[in-house]
Parts: structure tokens; C-alpha cells; sequence
């Protein structure tokens, strides 16, 4: 929890300080201005991130940054996973392999109705 110093406390401490403190929070003021105008002005698109964000005294936002394009690719722990949209196609297409140039093995483990993971045979038990 932040501690909001009240008028008085504030006139209390030195000039420079004072002046500091005015100088942050007008930074602060700006920031999150620019930052809300950047994620309202975002072209929507089928590609986006999620994030949570500060907007300000202890309070986050889910927001998310769109991605204007048809194809990304995401590699963790030696697998590369593509997401392909094509415009004249309906669904989404993807695509996984080794990140490794010597095409090993990659395998689709299921682990629920509606969700898989994609392992690279190293890192299957």
C-alpha cells in the first residue's frame, strides 16, 4: 500500500524536494496518459499479447497489444511453434517443429478436452 503524503507534510519539507516530488508526479501523470493512448489507439487484429499494466496507485489493467500480422512463431525449450492465418482460408493453421536444424522429433501430448502440449523428445519422460 502506498502512503499518499498530505498537503501539509509536503509543506514542511525542503524546496528541492518539494520540487522533486511535483516533477514525479507529473511524470508519473504523463506516463500513464501516454500509455492508456497507446493501448486505445491500437488497430485491433486477430494477433494480440496480454498484458497487465500499471495505470496507476495500485492498480493494474489487463490489456492487450495488438500484432498486425498473418504469421508468429513463438520457441521455447527446442520447439518452435508457428500460428498461420491465411486470408482466404477460414481457421487457423499451425505448425511445430524442432529448433534444432537436425529435425528431431516433436510431440503433441494431450492434456485435456481442449488443450495440448508441444514437447520435444529430450524432454519427454
Amino acid at each position: 500500500m502506498t502512503l499518499i503524503p498530505t498537503p501539509e507534510q509536503i509543506a514542511k519539507l525542503p524546496k528541492w524536494a518539494q520540487e522533486r516530488m511535483a516533477d514525479l508526479e507529473r511524470r508519473a501523470r504523463v506516463a500513464e496518459t501516454a500509455l492508456r493512448e497507446y493501448f486505445d489507439a491500437q488497430t485491433p487484429s486477430e494477433f494480440y499479447v496480454e498484458e497487465y499494466v500499471g495505470v496507476g496507485e495500485g492498480s493494474d489493467k489487463r490489456a492487450q497489444r495488438y500484432i498486425q500480422t498473418y504469421r508468429m512463431a513463438v520457441e521455447r525449450d527446442g520447439v518452435k511453434l508457428t500460428i498461420l492465418l491465411h486470408q482466404d482460408v477460414k481457421g487457423i493453421e499451425l505448425q511445430w517443429n524442432s529448433t534444432n536444424r537436425l529435425m528431431n522429433d516433436v510431440a503433441m501430448v494431450p492434456l485435456s478436452f481442449n488443450k495440448v502440449k508441444i514437447l520435444a523428445k529430450e524432454f519427454m519422460r
